[in-house]
């Protein structure tokens, strides 16, 4: 009996390393990194902070899924669409997910933008505006900001790029087009300030026009 055991130990543990080894092949051969941590990126977790979230009020029809263009106005967050290269909306939802669940604080240098979440071809990035100051921010706000943006601009079935800045603190959140091998530190702006890439456009809700300017 106890030899059986001992095999069968040996067996588990041989499907846990292949498991394992699989895992990091696919985040291999996908070019992906759907890793939250940055080296910036404060080991400690911090709370989410509501009060450093402004209330925008209640989404309306006139403000969801703009097309390219800007400034826009959310309550008293600005934001612009398609203004850089784009992403796929659902690894932004999803990156946007994860950073609120995982909740890592991030630290930028002034005037820098981090990339904090990366899959594929998609990124969120965490840019302070600051002309002095390092910023920290917990990951649950960059993410709120960045989930926020997904219904904010694009169609969610075409590419997605985005930016909203926040109200009273001196930064903002992108959302866009993103290369997983290269430094988290590159700007999402060093890939191009046009819509488009290779996600696709940046297009308004296709059940309503595209607004003809800011509100």
């Amino acid at each position: 009996m106890l030899h059986l055991r001992h095999h069968i130990l040996i067996g588990l543990m041989t499907i846990v390393l292949a498991m394992v080894i699989l895992a990091s092949v696919l985040a291999t051969s996908l070019n992906c990194d759907i890793t939250v941590r940055a080296p910036f990126a404060i080991s400690r977790r911090g709370e989410a902070n509501p009060a450093n979230l402004p209330d925008p009020g209640p989404l309306s029809v006139d403000t969801l899924r703009r097309g390219p263009g800007g400034p826009w106005y959310n309550g008293p967050y600005t934001y612009y669409c398609g203004i850089f290269n784009t992403g796929m909306p659902q690894q932004i939802r999803s990156g946007s997910l994860s950073l609120r669940v995982v909740n890592d604080t991030y630290a930028a240098p002034p005037q820098s933008c981090l990339r904090v979440y990366c899959y594929d071809t998609s990124a969120i990035y965490f840019c302070n505006d600051s002309p002095a100051d390092t910023l920290a921010v917990p990951g649950y706000n960059i993410g709120w900001m960045a989930d926020r943006l997904a219904m904010l601009c694009c169609d969610s079935h075409h590419g997605s790029s985005a930016q909203l800045f926040h109200p009273t603190e001196q930064w903002n959140t992108v959302v866009g087009y993103g290369n997983c091998r290269h430094d988290p530190d590159e700007p999402p702006s060093s890939f191009g300030t046009t819509n488009g890439g290779v996600n696709g456009d940046c297009i308004p809700n296709e059940s309503r026009p595209s607004p003809g300017g800011s509100s």
